[in-house]
């Protein structure tokens, strides 16, 4: 297994941690993120649970700098109900401790290059 690989499983070890601890937000409720929701045809719980079966394979870049705020962007895209999903992922580290935001969650714009599959 590469470096890449271990890195891209060391971040979702720890972002699957945090959920699990409800130290989990979603940061956009942007129109596109949410009237993904409504063409998928999925609940708001649904699309979390999607998110906490996000595996290595999904990967598609990251970490990149956010331009927004401190830290670090990570994209993975999944397959949902026929469609490709662009899913942007952080964690966050902030004065009470650290935080798993889910910054996009929509269908992609383009298609999504996954360098594990």
């Amino acid at each position: 297994m590469s470096e890449k690989e271990l890195t891209v499983l060391t971040f979702l070890k720890e972002f699957k941690r945090l959920m699990s601890q409800r130290k989990y937000r979603i940061i956009s409720c942007r129109p596109k993120n949410m009237n993904t929701l409504t063409i998928l045809g999925i609940t708001e719980t649904q699309r979390d649970k999607h998110i906490e079966n996000i595996i290595k394979d999904d990967y598609s870049f990251g970490p990149t700098p956010d331009h927004d705020r401190p830290g670090n962007i990570w994209v993975f895209g999944k397959e949902i109900n026929g469609y490709e999903l662009y899913i942007k992922l952080k964690i966050n580290t902030q004065t009470d401790g650290k935080k798993a935001l889910c910054i996009s969650f929509h269908i992609a714009e383009r298609p999504l290059d996954y360098p594990f599959k």
